[in-house]
């Protein structure tokens, strides 16, 4: 059934929802956007159908009790409550148990980081294809987790780096001197994973949440670079592709050191890698992909007139 258009309600807007938006457009189908402030939270859209159906949806990315998610949970005014119309939530976070039908909460891809990136895509990949990858590591975080500690392991190592920790968490202490860099402007960030060989994404919250992937994960993909990461449970979105745009290391850290070297000697593995990353980003992760998953889950799992 074709979408005739989306709305957005008056209120802000997250990044993340703009990049859904964008993918909307791309499609041809037309949006209306009352407002694209800033915010974080579940943001609320609906398709409108040519047969007079519309699906109510939520966009969640990022709900304050993202392990145990269910429809609005976390949000002072769950935005399910006033729907009419078939309700889809779409959620990169929820739960395993909670995803499917049933409970109307369907998996979402996740979105590029910043919206500046999408325009710098080709140059880098052109550039990086003609001039080669120039650093062995990248990885420029803000605090949790592993991610000092890997940081600082693989500043210990032979490698050309440029990994640390840029800002603190609010209301903790600031990171180790150690392992402290400074931040990146959007471009800096994206042209240095750019002419990497391996760009570290090491999520901070756990390893237990749903379908998911890092915001990280998308920026390499996007750029062909391969990423080193925990050893996925629910990384994939869209299963679990062949051969895998990652490198896995486990949570303790313990072998990584091992697999950087065994990764950063076999350059025909690591091209392979990066090229699997590219075309799992162009099948799966451009705006209009990201888009197209939204209606293609919608026209599914609707109710028909």
């Amino acid at each position: 059934m074709k979408a005739l258009k989306v709305v957005f309600p008056e209120g802000p807007c997250d990044q993340k929802s703009r990049y859904l938006i964008r993918g909307f457009q791309g499609l041809g189908i037309p949006v209306e956007i009352p407002s694209q402030g800033p915010k974080i939270g579940v943001t609320p859209f609906s398709v409108h159908f040519e047969d007079g159906t519309i699906a109510i949806c939520g966009h969640d990315i990022g709900c304050r009790e993202k392990h145990r998610l269910s429809r609005g949970t976390g949000e002072e005014h769950p935005w399910f409550e006033a729907a009419r119309g078939p309700v889809f939530f779409f959620k990169v976070h929820a739960h395993p148990l909670l995803l499917g039908p049933a409970g109307g909460i369907f998996p979402m891809p996740q979105a590029l980081g910043r919206d500046i990136y999408l325009e710098m895509i080709k140059p880098l990949r052109e550039k990086r294809a003609k001039e080669g990858p120039s650093l062995d590591v990248f990885g420029i975080f803000a605090a949790g987790g592993q991610r000092a500690e890997a940081c600082r392991r693989i500043q210990a190592g032979p490698w050309e780096s440029l990994v640390g920790i840029g800002r603190g968490r609010k209301g903790e202490p600031p990171p180790p001197r150690d392992v402290s860099r400074p931040l990146l402007s959007a471009p800096e960030y994206f042209e240095a994973m750019a002419r990497t060989r391996l760009a570290l994404s090491l999520p901070s919250h756990g390893m237990s949440e749903g379908p998911w992937c890092s915001y990280r994960h998308v920026e390499a993909w996007a750029l062909g670079v391969p990423v080193l990461t925990f050893a996925p449970r629910n990384y994939a979105v869209f299963g679990d592709p062949a051969p895998r745009p990652w490198i896995e290391i486990a949570d303790d850290l313990s072998d990584l050191q091992d697999a950087i070297a065994a990764a950063l000697g076999d350059k025909e593995r690591l091209e392979e890698i990066g090229q699997a990353g590219a075309d799992y980003f162009d099948a799966h992760f451009t705006p209009e992909r990201h888009a197209g998953h939204v209606l293609e889950t919608i026209e599914a799992n609707r109710e028909k007139p």
